[in-house]
């Protein structure tokens, strides 16, 4: 079998199968380097064999081969070994799996494809500890007390078999055939890359996994919940508040936390995670196809799953100036398993440095200023403060059933204080002197549940049951009040705006998914969702958004999948959706290709169509600020069902120390929904009631650009470089006459270069973030011209400047009471850069400024600044 290098690789058999892992520790990693050297070997290693390890890294090691040195690593543990086929090293845990005694004895050979005996397979009683591996000719015996459960055969390289006990009862030594699995095995390396990104060739996915839960590498290698941030193809617009796959709008993506549909789970333009990275152990982002099992969403599948681990009990505590977080697995029994974690902001601190005037200030808060003769900018003062709980609870039911339980509940609360004050001249030299406060309050929460229930049944099939209920409300009022002093007289306008957005859903799905041979697999299946949606906005008390929305969905949904030429694997799938809002069915295919041309080259393409029933609702108000809420399907309303076509073509190429993976995309939007006012006047003198001052836009929209992601490593070194090139198109045909224009999202460049290198127990790793200016509609520049219904796209937009950050971090990892713990500082920004999130227009001045040109407007602005140059220290401890 032509699966491995020549090189010999370290595997450690667990109770079930070949798990191939690495848990590497600190004050090991130049011991390891030397191990590798030396004897040519990639070494993986059990947390079991720490201790021996510490000994001999200790004591030294002059062995002449590496016989000798596992002889000397395993002396006095249960771990044995075997050398296989001459090129594969395979270690066993002899104790691991119980042979209890039992009243039926099982026997049976475990061949390959080409019917030669695999020695040393993992042969186990599905949903028990019970298990043996079989002898060098193949051979296995194995004691269970009845006949009504499964025998599961694992190998590495081989797809893992599900065979009735039935089947081996009085049947001598029937013969087990493996099936190869198509996909080339990569080579067991001991990467555990800075980003811990893998590839899933076959879902064309990739999976950032934070931790292998509660391992001693969370300790070194920081969050999984930086990594997100960590990917420029991910975060479209990181410095805005949302995780944007490919398009403007964060809530075109589904976000699902242990199958719970979350909303706005982002916090304070990402200063802080969306998630807490010690209770979820795997992010998987899906920017083409998502599995067809899932829909309701036109951009990407943002999928965040705490696979905890399965042994012992364990709690992690981290803190740092901002923000305190914790996550705790207790092991109930072996099948029973409860989980935990929270965070909570520092509000003192946080709200502290928010509000710093210092030149190290995340939010800039000197003295307005002048821009120009036409612009003058406000200063703001925001505070903030989140807290987060996550709950599960994990039961295994009979031999191979399992329910997971989540729970997931969330809060923000920010506040933004805006101040103005200056003066000016019009013509005659005549002063004008302006005050202005506003009072920005925002509030969100989410709150839900969700369970899913997996069962085998029948020969290779899997019965999937899942349900949710959720519930998420958001609101946004503000408080102005304008104090102006013109031509001897003073003008006081006071002004206030609210809006609500309540949204209550819930949801049932069932599916089989099938192995069928050669090569072949379905799934089929049925989802249900109803939605409701209260909206609700008003100025000063004048409503003009009142809608009471409710949507139904039936979706059946399947797909095939089957593997063509031993390299070609094809999927074909899609969902068809009927909405009740409409009466209309929506049918959505799904194309997959995958085609591997050797074990390093996969050449992929994907095509897909999508709905959305709830879609993000973008409201201007009247000082320019956009505030996101969320809307249903209601076409007689004016709001129609969001869709979108999407392309792709790409190419990967993966060794054990390099990957390169490159994406070139297409997406076309129909459907898209904003409201604003065509004549945009923040000067308090438009008396328009607030139902003819703000229109509801529709309109369609293109995404285009390429991804190339990049992960090297080279012994203690590790970098990753992500770039994207896009542009963002959206038309409506009542905004600047019908032509195309780029939101505030559309940066044409982006640029990430992240380095790790490991030194002992220090980490050092940085950092670099790039992004090229940001368009967005400057009312300076229509003033005068009769608002935006008719005007030059070109001849109404500025741009923010360049995104710019040099983020640097040292972490030092140690034993604190015989537990693993870290101490690290970071600097964020360490050139103190001024990066801009959005720009507002806040009021306006109508000025004379004599020689016959009339009222020329003063425009009143206020930039939102992100991070500054911030220190922080953080301190994280494992008790186990």
């Amino acid at each position: 079998m032509n699966l491995f290098r020549t090189r010999i690789i370290l595997l450690i058999l667990f109770m079930y199968g070949a798990v191939l892992s690495y848990s590497q520790v600190s004050g090991f990693d130049s011991f390891i380097s030397r191990i590798s050297k030396q004897y040519h070997v990639d070494l993986a290693f059990a947390p079991e064999l720490i201790p021996a390890l510490d000994s001999i890294r200790n004591s030294g090691f002059k062995n002449a081969n590496i016989e000798d040195l596992l002889h000397q690593l395993l002396s006095g543990t249960n771990i044995s070994y075997q050398i296989v086929d001459g090129n594969k090293l395979m270690l066993r845990r002899e104790s691991t799996p119980q042979r209890e005694t039992g009243s039926i004895e099982l026997k049976g050979i475990i061949v390959d494809h080409e019917g030669v005996p695999l020695p040393f397979a993992a042969v186990s009683l599905g949903g028990s500890t019970r298990g043996a591996f079989t002898d060098e000719n193949g051979y296995f015996t194995l004691r269970v007390s009845d006949t009504s459960g499964t025998i599961l055969v694992s190998y590495l390289g081989f797809k893992t078999s599900s065979l009735p006990v039935q089947s081996f009862v009085g049947s001598g030594h029937p013969k087990v055939r493996m099936e190869l699995n198509t996909i080339p095995l990569k080579q067991v390396t001991i990467i555990v890359p800075f980003q811990q990104m893998s590839f899933n060739r076959d879902a064309q996915s990739i999976d950032l996994k934070g931790y292998q839960f509660f391992s001693v590498d969370q300790l070194r290698n920081g969050n999984s919940e930086q990594l997100i941030n960590g990917i420029t193809g991910y975060t479209q617009f990181s410095s805005d508040q949302g995780i944007r796959l490919r398009g403007s709008e964060a809530e075109n993506s589904l976000v699902l936390m242990d199958g719970l549909p979350v909303y706005d789970p982002y916090h304070f333009y990402n200063i802080f995670s969306a998630f807490n990275g010690h209770y979820f152990s795997s992010v998987k982002l899906y920017k083409n196809n998502m599995p067809v099992e899932y829909g309701g969403r036109v951009d990407g599948l943002i999928s965040i799953d705490s696979d905890h681990d399965k042994a012992g009990s364990k709690l992690i505590l981290d803190t740092d100036l901002l923000l305190s977080s914790l996550a705790a697995d207790w092991a109930i029994s072996d099948k029973v398993r409860f989980t935990a974690g929270g965070r909570v902001s520092h509000s003192s601190p946080l709200n502290k440095a928010l509000s710093d005037s210092s030149s190290v200030s995340n939010f800039s808060n000197r003295p307005g200023y002048f821009k120009d003769n036409n612009e003058y900018t406000s200063t703001q003062q925001p505070t903030f403060n989140f807290y987060d709980i996550n709950l599960g609870l994990r039961a295994g039911i009979g031999y191979q059933s399992n329910l997971d339980v989540s729970y997931f509940k969330s809060r923000d609360h920010l506040e933004t204080q805006i101040a103005t004050a200056f003066e000016t001249t019009e013509h005659g030299n005549e002063i004008i002197s302006v005050k202005q406060n506003i009072d920005n309050k925002d509030k969100w929460q989410n709150e839900g549940m969700a369970f899913n229930y997996q069962s085998p049944i029948l020969n290779k099939s899997t019965f999937n049951v899942n349900g949710f209920i959720s519930s998420f409300e958001k609101s946004s009022t503000y408080e102005s009040s304008l104090d102006e002093f013109q031509h001897n007289t003073h003008h006081v306008f006071k002004n206030s705006g609210l809006q609500n957005s309540h949204l209550q859903t819930g949801g049932l799905k069932a599916f089989i998914e099938q192995d069928l041979p050669g090569n072949q697999e379905y799934k089929i299946g049925l989802d249900l969702q109803r939605h409701k949606i209260d909206l609700l906005a008003k100025e000063n008390d004048m409503s003009y958004l009142a809608q009471a929305q409710q949507e139904f969905e039936t979706t059946l949904f399947g797909e095939y999948r089957i593997a063509l030429l031993k390299n070609l694997e094809l999927t074909l799938g899609g969902r068809l959706t009927h909405l009740e809002s409409t009466s209309g069915i929506y049918p959505q295919p799904h194309v997959l290709i995958n085609y591997f041309p050797d074990q390093h080259w996969t050449l992929k393409t994907s095509y897909s169509k999508n709905i959305q029933a709830i879609q993000q609702l973008t409201l201007e108000n009247r000082y320019g600020r956009e505030v996101e809420f969320l809307a249903l399907s209601e076409p007689d309303a004016g709001y129609p069902v969001l869709k979108s076509d999407k392309y792709m073509v790409g190419a990967g190429y993966s060794t054990s120390n390099l990957n390169v993976d490159v994406e070139v995309y297409y997406k076309k939007l129909d459907g898209l929904i904003n409201i604003r006012a065509l004549r945009p006047d923040p000067s308090h003198d438009d008396h328009t009631s607030p139902g003819e001052f703000y229109r509801l836009f529709r309109g369609d929209g293109w995404t285009a650009g390429m991804d190339l992601l990049i992960a090297y490593k080279k012994n203690n070194f590790e970098t990753t470089v992500s770039y994207t090139l896009s542009k963002i198109s959206e038309r409506f045909d009542m905004l600047f006459n019908g032509q195309p224009f780029s939101p505030e999202e559309d940066r044409r460049h982006q640029i990430k270069l992240s380095a790790d290198y490991k030194m002992g127990r220090f980490t050092i790793n940085s950092l670099l973030t790039y992004k090229t200016r940001a368009p967005y509609l400057s009312l300076v520049k229509i003033d005068g011209k009769d608002g935006i219904g008719m005007g030059d796209p070109n001849q109404s937009f500025r741009y923010l400047p360049p995104y710019f950050s040099l983020d640097l971090g040292v972490d030092y990892s140690f034993n604190c009471f015989h537990q693993p713990a870290q101490f690290g500082i970071s600097l964020i920004n360490a050139t103190n850069h001024e990066n801009i999130s959005d720009l507002a227009h806040i009021g306006r001045v109508s000025r004379d400024i004599g020689m016959g040109s009339g009222d020329s407007g003063l425009y009143v602005t206020q930039k939102t600044e992100l991070l500054g140059r911030t220190f922080n220290v953080h301190f994280r401890y494992l008790l186990k």
